[in-house]
């Protein structure tokens, strides 16, 4: 559809092919004539649809001569940048279907009556926005989100950022009808829309959506666990969330069973989705078999051991102090996110700041709270010594760092 849309562009803004001059009386004629532009109007609205039987366009009158040749010019320029690599059904029902879309956008444009020609540049913006401007996802209603993602696809701009705000935003409502064209996603986009489709309809709880989960359910659930690996993180978080809503027994077994290795980094990532909830769960032990002494390797270790320490200790009182954990698991986000693509000094620095922030919310809940089990007093007052440990630690290397 790309192809066909910058082709159309080019050709209509060509004084010397025979082409240009094809295509600009035809969209004349549909544009500014009533009668044609009727005919227009009933494809761009219903499309080409034919009887299976006789294979007859859907018209109430028979198209004249003249129109049919017209009608023909712009099925010509879709039917060329038809998916060449796939016959399927689905993917061309889609790109017809938003080409129609962006096709009304052109013809508006060369429609006008002052009869001067637009620079490609302008045209090209205009009609396709979708790519060019950023858009605030919480505007859009359903059928504008699930336009913008099916038209990311086949341009090929579709991005796991872009694909998380449409499925995850509050107005995204067409479930049924992403699942059927699931299809035209390549692998790694449909592993996850499907995660976050099941995501969504897991927690409405609507029981109208239940054949709708189980279907993802039963055609996905094998490929995500064995493409775990090649999973983004933040999309792990949506796995692990979906198979605690799903069948929480099920985790221990396909960390030990099914995933092909298992370390301390999907163990932080699984504690950050399930913070919650770790406390009822037997996860395995990490065995680390990296024989590193890398300083900064051993930083973000204990780090990371440290941050699974706290939500083991907090987990069970979650109902006391869920917004403390809330905070201390987007810290530890936060800091995974800061120590990629860092130098030595930033890296500890980043783990520094870790540790002190965390030390802060550790003491508010020890100093502010009335009702402090003694257990878990005992425990915060193990971690405040390990805090201090580390701080020393950190502080004495940055100061290593700068002599």
């Amino acid at each position: 559809m790309r192809r066909a849309l910058f082709h159309l562009t080019a050709v209509l803004n060509s004084s010397k092919q025979k082409d240009a001059r094809e295509l600009k009386s035809t969209i004349k004629f549909l544009t500014k004539g009533s009668k044609p532009s009727r005919t227009l109007s009933k494809i761009i609205q219903k499309g080409i649809s034919s009887d299976n039987n006789d294979e007859k366009l859907v018209f109430k009158s028979k198209p004249s001569r003249q129109e049919q040749e017209y009608i023909n010019t712009i099925l010509k320029v879709l039917n060329s940048t038809l998916p060449r690599k796939e016959n399927n059904v689905q993917r061309v029902e889609t790109h017809y279907q938003l080409f129609f879309n962006q096709l009304q956008k052109v013809l508006e444009q060369f429609g006008n009556d002052d009869g001067k020609k637009r620079p490609t540049k302008q045209i090209q913006n205009d009609i396709l926005p979708i790519t060019l401007n950023e858009v605030n996802y919480k505007e859009m209603n359903g059928e504008d989100l699930y336009n913008r993602l099916m038209l990311l696809q086949l341009l090929g701009k579709l991005t796991l950022m872009d694909t998380t705000k449409i499925i995850l935003a509050t107005n995204f409502d067409h479930f049924a009808k992403t699942i059927k064209n699931l299809s035209i996603f390549p692998i790694e986009h449909q592993l996850n829309l499907s995660l976050l489709l099941y995501y969504k309809l897991k927690v409405s709880k609507d029981s109208s959506n239940d054949s709708l989960i189980t279907s993802l359910w039963q055609k996905y659930y094998s490929e995500w666990i064995d493409n775990f690996d090649k999973l983004h993180h933040s999309i792990r978080r949506i796995l692990w969330r979906c198979l605690y809503m799903t069948d929480p027994n099920k985790i221990n077994n396909i960390i030990q069973i099914k995933l092909k290795h298992w370390d301390i980094n999907n163990l932080v990532t699984l504690y950050q989705s399930l913070f919650a909830h770790v406390y009822k769960l037997n996860l395995p032990e990490v065995i680390e078999t990296t024989s590193q002494n890398n300083n900064n390797n051993n930083n973000t270790h204990r780090s990371q051991e440290l941050f699974i320490k706290v939500i083991d200790l907090l987990s069970p009182f979650k109902s006391a102090y869920k917004n403390h954990m809330i905070k201390i698991v987007k810290l530890s986000i936060q800091s995974n996110l800061d120590g990629i693509s860092q130098n030595n000094i930033h890296k500890i620095g980043n783990q520094y700041k870790f540790t002190t922030s965390l030390n802060l919310i550790l003491q508010d809940i020890y100093n502010n709270s009335k009702i402090l089990d003694t257990t878990l007093k005992q425990e915060l007052e193990d971690i405040f010594t390990i805090i201090d440990r580390q701080e020393n630690d950190l502080k004495t290397q940055l100061s290593l760092k700068f002599v």
